[in-house]
């Protein structure tokens, strides 16, 4: 659940345009909420690290068609030091995250615009439709 929480989170303020730094203090007092009040909280430690690094990317691009193998390579090196981003409240992780995932998206915005201006042939039973 505290997974989930803070995928909501920082999908939230990725979104919403929300300065980085506010993200990551904001990351930490959920951390600290969670520590307090839930019935069995999740310790913020490399396994922690890891298990959210796997899921938030999993939410940012299930189908694995924007992150290139450079982007995971890069973003990979904080796969055991989010535990530490968050009791830190450091923003490294989120502001490259933010420029890569802001990067891949307008180029695939180009690549459907471009794909879009071409008209393209369907053939079906010697019939050529055009789109």
């Amino acid at each position: 659940n505290f997974i989930l929480v803070c995928s909501l989170l920082f999908a939230c303020e990725i979104s919403y345009g929300q300065p980085a730094a506010k993200a990551a203090n904001n990351a930490f007092i959920i951390s600290r909420m969670t520590e307090k009040f839930h019935i069995q909280p999740r310790t913020l430690n490399d396994d922690f690290s890891k298990d959210f690094f796997s899921h938030f990317l999993e939410q940012l691009d299930a189908d694995r068609i924007y992150f290139t193998k450079d982007d995971i390579r890069q973003l990979s090196a904080y796969q055991l030091q989010l535990d530490d981003q968050i009791r830190l409240k450091k923003n490294d992780f989120l502001k490259l995250i933010i420029s890569i995932y802001t990067n891949r998206l307008q180029q695939a915005d180009t690549m459907i615009d471009t794909i879009a201006k071409k008209t393209f042939q369907l053939q079906h039973n010697r019939k050529i439709y055009s789109c």
